[in-house]
């Protein structure tokens, strides 16, 4: 029992249980006290910890073996939900009859795209190959990225594209891949930042980005929702104003304040001591993927815990960023936080994957 408390999994885990006892606080105050948001959310968990158990009972290499199953799967779920009723302007959930709940395929989508992406570059570091050969077997591996990270685009869900991109090029980092062809990507990515900013954005996506760069352009329009924000986090102080209690949460001043913006609504009502302490947590999450992945046991493992650790710190520094005006506004929840039964799903088989990688590193059969 001493070794399981002092070893990684454990530090994981309650890192976790903290962050989440944290959200439902935060999600039942933003709800005006709503409990059937609560229940849900707690549904969710319940269910991605048992999902979480059984990833954990099964050798993360079968998972590896298989993922040109769960990318095709993935595909015809991307295919198949441009075809649904748009929710929020945007079409990303399959809704499941008149039950209100919706699934986000994009959501697991980032994980099999890391689960990929680690089996692929592991595979080809076992063959001795030249620099050049080793680019243009990533290349491909890129070709079979960009199916799934244009199909989400069109959603559109730039947000979540975004963080596959910055997962695989933070794998191939690590990977060791020479940084001058890292640099190339970069280059290729920033020459095509104009074509996707006059393509692919949507109006209210460029909008974002002008009231990021003006936030006085449009104050009572798109640029509401971060004021709004910035003056929910400012008014929280130290202490917050208490449960139930925030004068922009309760008055629904605070736009998505259970889900995008939960965190500006934990600020105002739990204040800077719990929002410091909630930041200070998700830091030591994303932390404890790191270390997992520098002691993991071989390189499928290292790859799939960076993969996921930068996964959580894009949708950290993202999420909280955005609502106080330091990047523009995207749809990325904050992991563990955020209500959304897609979001908890993945991020609880994220969980199940990292504990697989420490385990596996300590030896453990499965």
């Amino acid at each position: 029992m001493i070794k399981f408390l002092k070893s990684r999994e454990f530090r994981l885990i309650l890192v976790i249980t903290l962050i989440t006892i944290i959200g439902l606080i935060g999600i039942y105050s933003a709800s005006g006290g709503d409990v059937s948001l609560l229940k849900k959310q707690v549904a969710s968990i319940i269910i991605g910890v048992i999902i979480a158990a059984l990833v954990c009972s099964m050798d993360y290499e079968t998972y590896l073996r298989y993922w040109y199953i769960f990318y095709a799967v993935c595909i015809v779920m991307l295919i198949g939900v441009l075809f649904t009723a748009p929710i929020n302007n945007a079409r990303s959930w399959f809704k499941i009859g008149n039950t209100g709940i919706a699934f986000q395929p994009s959501e697991v989508t980032k994980i099999v795209l890391i689960l990929m992406s680690a089996k692929y570059l592991a595979e080809i570091k076992k063959i001795s190959m030249s620099s050049k050969d080793k680019f243009k077997k990533i290349c491909i591996l890129a070709g079979l990225l960009v199916l799934p990270i244009g199909l989400i685009m069109i959603q559109p869900d730039f947000g979540t594209a975004m963080v596959i991109v910055i997962s695989f090029f933070a794998m191939l980092f690590v990977w060791g891949l020479d940084f001058k062809f890292i640099g190339y990507g970069l280059i290729g990515i920033l020459a095509l930042a104009p074509i996707t900013y006059l393509f692919f954005l949507k109006p209210r996506q460029k909008e974002r980005i002008k009231v990021f760069l003006d936030p006085s352009r449009d104050p009572t329009g798109s640029g509401y929702h971060v004021l709004q924000s910035k003056l929910a986090i400012g008014s929280g102080e130290l202490t917050g104003m208490g449960i139930l209690n925030g004068i922009q949460t309760q008055n629904k001043y605070l736009y998505a304040s259970t889900n995008d913006f939960i965190f500006a609504s934990i600020a105002e009502e739990m204040g800077f001591l719990v929002a410091g302490l909630l930041i200070i947590l998700l830091i030591a999450l994303t932390i404890n993927c790191f270390k997992i992945s520098l002691g993991a046991r071989d390189e499928e493992g290292k790859l799939i815990a960076i993969g996921l650790g930068m996964m959580f710190g894009f949708h950290i520094i993202v999420n909280v960023g955005m609502t106080m005006g330091l990047v523009p506004v995207t749809g990325i929840p904050l992991p563990f936080v955020s209500y959304g039964g897609s979001s908890m799903l993945t991020n609880l088989i994220a969980v199940g994957l990292l504990i697989n990688v420490s385990l596996k590193k300590r030896g453990l059969n499965f």
